[in-house]
């Protein structure tokens, strides 16, 4: 037997069903997280294979804590600079270490893709050609400051947002939207 797939086809259907694909938080999930940490807290344990019910409800307590975690900083924070040069990576962490006051041995960076996009700019009023460079920055360390919901360093303000919260955002969806979809397809 053979299966022959049209790629324009399934490109289509897999635009078209976007929103079913890849790992995004939802509500759902939150509800889920917070639902079993809660019922792991409240919940008494009997021994188990010569195991203390104590020692079993740390280890429960420890995954619903580690799993809550993982659903609150499941985002990113973009920061946007003019278009630097391929393979700039030093140019890159330069400016995030200046901005967010960071150490720079904590910061590396990695250049991911490009992608030329001619989209309409608000701000001039006219269609302009971009070319948006993807890089990711992992950064070892923040300061208890910069991992609070919302955050200012040198007088600007900065906030965490998921990929799902840029999505609903009236002012991103304005003007920016094919930034995050571009940024969701290499990134997930």
């Amino acid at each position: 037997m053979r299966l022959v797939i049209d790629k324009k086809e399934l490109e289509l259907l897999l635009e078209q069903k976007k929103e079913y694909i890849g790992n995004q938080v939802t509500i759902d999930t939150v509800i889920a997280g917070v639902s079993f940490l809660l019922s792991v807290m409240t919940a008494q344990y009997q021994k188990i294979f010569g195991i203390s019910g104590e020692i079993i409800k740390v280890f429960f307590c420890t995954i619903g804590i580690l799993y809550a975690v993982k659903i609150i900083w499941d985002c990113k924070l973009f920061l946007n600079y003019k278009t630097q040069e391929r393979g700039d990576e030093a140019a890159i962490i330069a400016n995030v270490v200046k901005e967010l006051k960071l150490n720079q041995k904590e910061v590396k960076c990695r250049y991911i893709t490009s992608k030329l996009q001619e989209k309409y700019s608000v701000s001039h009023r006219e269609n302009r050609i971009y070319n948006h460079r993807l890089y990711e920055l992992q950064v070892n360390r923040f300061s208890e400051q910069e991992m609070e919901k919302d955050f200012v360093v040198n007088g600007k303000h900065y906030y965490w947002m998921s990929i799902e919260e840029m999505e609903k955002d009236d002012n991103i969806r304005n003007k920016n939207l094919e930034v995050v979809d571009f940024v969701k397809e290499y990134m997930g």
